[in-house]
């Protein structure tokens, strides 16, 4: 007879002859290394490979996506190398890292998605005037039109939507480059250099006064011939 299912009467024979306090353990133990092996390793292989071809999918695109990575212990979220193509395979846009931390214990307090840090390096964004022929055509108008027209088959709702409630400690953009094309007029505009710091973001945050720390950013874009432009104050999603 194997030895295998012996070893397994073992252990539960161990288990049962334990004190109730070790039992508790032990299932403690048992649910937490569940938890840490569910959000370390399963969800971040499957939002890998499942990502993509949603995203795909939605925007009719080719989409790539590099690693994904989420460390259990502390909820920092990581996406490494998103890049979304045109059909000929140029870059459209995506970026080269979002880092995130979500904060558990803030989010259960306020009732609201609590995230302490947001930060976005080197996105990116080609952006074209194709055609005018009934309004401007851009390059993305495809994307504006199937998301209008998702929203727009969905069922109405009588209670007009909410804003969910969003609270970041700290984001910011950095290196961000966009780059305009028209076609047209054969003429571009380019910021190979942007970066933007918000500071205590919240989405249902009202301004009172400029005294209020909340909500307020710093932008700064830098032209490609050295040009730049630069300002700063307060921003408000809610009415």
């Amino acid at each position: 007879m194997s030895a295998k299912p012996k070893k397994a009467i073992n252990l539960k024979q161990i288990y049962r002859q334990l004190p109730r306090y070790q039992k508790l353990l032990v299932l403690v133990l048992a649910l937490y290394l569940s938890f840490v092996t569910l959000l370390g390793l399963l969800i971040p292989s499957i939002a890998e490979q499942q990502l993509p071809i949603k995203l795909s999918e939605t925007l009719k695109r080719p989409v790539s996506l590099k690693d994904v990575s989420i460390n259990p212990f502390n909820l920092h979220v990581s996406l490494t190398e998103l890049h979304i193509f045109e059909e000929d395979n140029t870059k459209f846009t995506g970026f080269d890292a979002l880092n995130f931390e979500l904060s558990f214990w803030h989010s259960l307090i306020n009732g609201a998605m609590s995230i302490k840090d947001v930060t976005l390096t080197h996105p990116y964004l080609l952006a074209e005037r194709i055609s005018q022929t009934e309004g401007a055509e851009f390059n993305f108008s495809d994307i504006i039109t199937e998301m209008t027209n998702t929203t727009t088959s969905a069922p109405s709702e009588e209670n007009p939507a909410t804003l969910p409630h969003i609270m970041v400690e700290k984001l910011a953009i950095v290196s961000g480059n966009l780059n305009f094309i028209d076609t047209l007029t054969d003429s571009q505009l380019s910021y190979p250099d942007i970066n933007l710091d918000i500071k205590g973001f919240d989405t249902l945050t009202e301004i009172g006064n400029q005294q209020d720390p909340a909500n307020r950013f710093s932008i700064r874009l830098q032209g490609k011939n050295g040009g730049e432009i630069a300002t700063q104050g307060q921003l408000q999603l809610s009415p």
